[in-house]
């Protein structure tokens, strides 16, 4: 069942395009103006409606940048921007309830690859265009058409139905539910991100012998079961069986219970029982009071966040990213080292990739041992 966008941002993509076959098409200025604006949106959203510190993805913003990803696929002539559809999106993200679908923001980016085109996939940029999508473990992929009403298909993976269907148990696509609206029975339906609310109170659906409606999130004070029963969330509780209280998310200078989960994402509570920012880069990590040891915009390493790995460098260890090597690489499990992964802001599957277990390469090379190697 679709919902409303929901996008991690992060950090700045500052790899050179190699062996991408790259044309002299340019991008439009305009273009990089939408994408920015469309991602701000979601930065806006997310703060707004997730529980988020503005400060942790304003640091995030900073370490990772999608648009660069875009600008890739865009000077190749494989993706352009619907401007229309990012102007409803960015109206949608500032004017919806948060509970609310945003249908605009599903077609912002717009694939221009024909079927059996070599494509890339790349978080909610897709390279093929609309009634296809990039398929296959090569790297590159290859644009397939979506599998339509009773046609086979596998959950997860290829082949995989159009948006608008879902693939059905029997392992056919059929049409999805509609969305969950205010007063739905539940179960059957799924409410989140709205409230399954019985008599006495919110239900934990995965108990079929009670039933309730499907309600907007509750306010401060009111109990509950799982953070979607709350405007803020859920303190305390220990689903199915133990309730909690509604609570609002306490933000950086709060007085906050160490472990109770009570700062907003991108936050802990600190040494002196108040929120904090998570650490940086160069900052301490060691987590206090059991609050995890994530950074900001770099991985937890013996107590210190550390910078993520560059390609070649060794690798592993564990923290906010287990492999040390962040985006557009990953760690070579045999070698212990950063490789990239397939992407057109890395050298496209070529020698020295990284690719995982039984997956292709590109230009003849093989894969062994979780990176390409000459064939």
């Amino acid at each position: 069942m679709r919902r409303g966008l929901s996008v991690g941002l992060v950090g700045s993509l500052a790899l050179a395009l190699v062996g991408c076959g790259i044309d002299d098409r340019k991008p439009d200025v305009s273009d990089r103006v939408y994408c920015d604006s469309y991602f701000k949106a979601v930065e806006d959203r997310t703060a707004a409606c997730g529980g988020t510190s503005r400060e942790a993805l304003a640091t995030a913003l900073m370490t990772f940048d999608y648009c660069d990803v875009f600008a890739a696929s865009q000077e190749v002539g494989a993706v352009a921007i619907d401007h229309a559809a990012a102007d409803a999106c960015v109206n949608e993200m500032a004017t919806a309830a948060c509970w609310e679908d945003t249908p605009a923001c599903g077609h912002v980016f717009v694939g221009q690859l024909e079927e059996g085109a070599a494509c890339y996939g790349f978080y909610d940029i897709g390279e093929c265009a609309p009634g296809s999508y990039c398929a296959g473990a090569t790297c590159p992929g290859t644009c397939i058409r979506h599998a339509q009403v009773g046609e086979a298909c596998t959950s997860g993976v290829d082949p995989m139905c159009d948006p608008s269907l879902e693939c059905a148990a029997g392992g056919t696509c059929e049409p999805s539910l509609p969305p969950v609206m205010v007063g739905d029975a539940c179960p059957p339906a799924f409410c989140p991100p709205l409230s399954c609310v019985g008599p006495d109170g919110p239900l934990a659906v995965a108990d079929p012998s009670h039933t309730g409606t499907c309600q907007l999130p509750a306010a401060s004070g009111n109990p509950c079961i799982f953070d979607n029963d709350c405007v803020g969330h859920c303190v305390g509780a220990a689903p199915p069986t133990t309730y909690g209280i509604c609570a609002p998310w306490k933000q950086i200078g709060d007085a906050c219970t160490p472990g109770a989960r009570e700062c907003l994402s991108g936050t802990s509570c600190g040494p002196d029982s108040h929120c904090i920012l998570l650490p940086a880069l160069g900052e301490s990590c060691v987590g206090y009071q059991g609050e995890g040891t994530a950074c900001l915009n770099a991985w937890c390493n013996a107590g210190l966040c550390v910078p993520l790995g560059e390609v070649g460098q060794r690798c592993g260890g564990t923290g906010s990213f287990a492999d040390s090597c962040g985006f557009l690489r990953g760690c070579e499990p045999q070698l212990s080292i950063c490789l990239p992964t397939c992407s057109r802001l890395t050298t496209c599957g070529g020698v020295g990739q990284f690719c995982c277990a039984g997956q292709l390469c590109a230009r003849g090379a093989v894969c062994a041992g979780g990176s390409c190697v000459p064939g």
